[in-house]
């Protein structure tokens, strides 16, 4: 998902040059009520076989919240590892999942280039976190993330997603 360089936030705007969200840089009161962006594309595959390009995003069903500085400044730097924890033991966490669809002037290939918040959004499903795992080291170790990795209908569309599928099992592996 998104994470920009303090230096792209304080100056409003993406590597890519595009005006930033009115909450990027800001502080989330969860990690339950804040958007997240996807910056990769990938190509979606219908039934008459006509790709699509998306770049996922995921918003909270409870609408996005965020903190002052005050108010982050009263909270411990971890405060959101606690917090996630304490929401979904008070019930589930819903998140919608949409795709943003590609136009044709769109940059598919390079995910540092934004696409216009203009672009179609369709909803996918909704995706619920009902319990949080284990948070050890030993629970950290076991992760693997392969983003490249995807079902049939589904495949990366930039080839960002190809060199991050070469090189995190070699930090899983040095992570053992």
């Amino acid at each position: 998902m998104r994470s920009l360089p303090p230096s792209t936030v304080s100056l409003g705007i993406t590597p890519g040059g595009e005006a930033l969200p009115d909450d990027a840089g800001r502080s989330p009161a969860s990690w339950g009520t804040t958007s997240y962006f996807g910056v990769n594309s990938f190509a979606l595959t219908d039934a008459s076989q006509h790709s699509h390009f998306v770049r996922y995003r995921f918003v909270p069903e409870a609408g996005n919240h965020y903190l002052t500085a005050a108010d982050v400044a009263k909270r411990s730097p971890d405060y959101l590892a606690g917090e996630i924890v304490e929401r979904v033991a008070r019930g589930p966490i819903r998140f919608g999942w949409y795709a943003q669809m590609a136009a044709a002037v769109d940059v598919i290939e390079d995910p540092s280039i934004a696409w216009p918040e203009s672009r179609r959004l369709v909803k996918l499903g909704v995706v619920t976190i009902d319990r949080v795992g284990p948070q050890t080291a030993l629970a950290d170790k076991s992760l693997a993330f392969l983003p490249g990795s995807t079902p049939a209908g589904i495949a990366i569309a930039d080839p960002m997603l190809t060199i991050r599928n070469a090189a995190y099992p070699l930090s899983f592996h040095e992570r053992q």
